[in-house]
């Protein structure tokens, strides 16, 4: 805003301002202080076409706020339709023509996961009608979109986690904090059940000897210790933003610093990231003296030791605290064999591989119900 304001007081033509502008109030403040004309919205218009109506009306909790994840531009540079993580109708238009009508039949469901796509699901199928139950075991909903918000640069996705739990409320959902059990589920005589319960961090055999082993998702949420020589084994992007976050802003090698080795079998990290933030994310983690060995293979874990082979050869990692896994997600399937009996249909959503086919199942399959 302050470049805006600079360039706006050396001319006499009204000037408009854009980049980020995903909160009503920051376009309001920088028109009354005079530093620009014309706030131009490009993205929040993508997750929510209402946004400047809402925004009139004082409905500005109401928004479906962009989170920045960039893939809208990922799927149009590759030649693609445009999509939205937080819109599933952005791109789909015409697949949802009917999407604002209200259900036929007013069903009783019960939604397990409060995850993203559980969330989505509950919210949607409430929005045309239904009598929604949520359940979900943990006191925090959100699911992985929750862990996924802790890292530097993610704090976006919090807002994005805060909006679904908030639109499943104003729907009517009603949510409970418990885990489901078939004594539970058929007490409940729902019409028909979704399962929305995601997946668990593997946890493979080959480094079960470490001294101290946690999971990538108990080292973000500070569920676990973490020491001052880490080993994150696994590149994509839950193991580079786990390192991203533990590793200290600048490799200054003071007393408290933490030093992390990231170790992946790939010869190119995060590889399956296709936006602008693999870069950055990349640029960030080396300039902070994070150490990334490429095209290794972790073989096993003894203690504070770690083997691996690289280039045909074995090395040796030592005077390890900490081993993190970030070796991916195994679906979580206690829960639909303890509910596989119950006499009503049921759908399985949320074990997918990135947040917005998550969030576009659930919106799918609530317009289905």
């Amino acid at each position: 805003m302050d470049l805006a304001g600079r360039v706006k007081r050396s001319i006499g033509i009204p000037l408009g301002f854009v980049g980020r502008l995903n909160e009503p109030w920051i376009a309001d403040m920088a028109i009354e202080q005079g530093c620009a004309d014309v706030a131009f919205v490009g993205r929040a218009l993508i997750s929510d076409p209402e946004f400047p109506n809402k925004a009139m009306t004082g409905k500005d909790s109401e928004i479906c706020p962009c989170i920045g994840c960039l893939r809208c531009l990922a799927t149009v540079n590759a030649d693609g339709a445009v999509c939205c993580t937080m819109n599933p109708k952005a791109g789909r238009e015409s697949a949802f023509a009917a999407a604002d009508e209200k259900a036929t039949h007013r069903k009783k469901i019960l939604v397990v996961g409060g995850g993203p796509a559980g969330l989505t699901c509950a919210a949607r199928a409430a929005e045309r009608g239904h009598a929604v139950t949520l359940m979900e075991q943990k006191e925090q909903p959100g699911g992985r979109m929750y862990v996924a918000g802790f890292p530097p640069f993610k704090h976006d996705l919090a807002k994005g986690t805060k909006y679904l739990i908030e639109r499943a409320k104003r729907a009517g959902v009603a949510c409970v904090t418990a885990r489901a059990t078939i004594e539970n589920v058929r007490a409940g005589g729902f019409d028909c059940v979704v399962l929305a319960v995601g997946s668990t961090p593997v946890i493979p055999g080959f480094l079960k000897g470490a001294e101290h082993l946690v999971s990538a998702e108990d080292a973000s949420l500070g569920n676990a210790s973490v020491g001052k020589n880490v080993v994150v084994v696994g590149g994509g992007q839950v193991g580079c933003e786990t390192a991203d976050l533990l590793i200290h802003p600048y490799p200054d090698m003071g007393a408290r610093s933490r030093r992390v080795t990231i170790i992946e079998m790939d010869a190119i990290p995060l590889r399956a990231e296709k936006t602008a933030a693999r870069a950055l994310l990349i640029e960030r983690l080396q300039k902070k003296g994070c150490r990334i060995l490429t095209g290794a293979g972790v073989e096993r874990v003894s203690g504070r030791e770690l083997y691996y082979k690289k280039d045909g050869a074995s090395h040796k990692l030592e005077g390890i605290d900490t081993v993190i896994a970030a070796v991916g997600m195994a679906q979580e399937r206690r829960t639909a064999e303890e509910l596989g009996d119950l006499p009503v249909p049921i759908y399985e959503i949320g074990d997918v591989v990135n947040l917005c086919q998550a969030i576009g199942d659930g919106y799918a399959l609530a317009e289905k119900l």
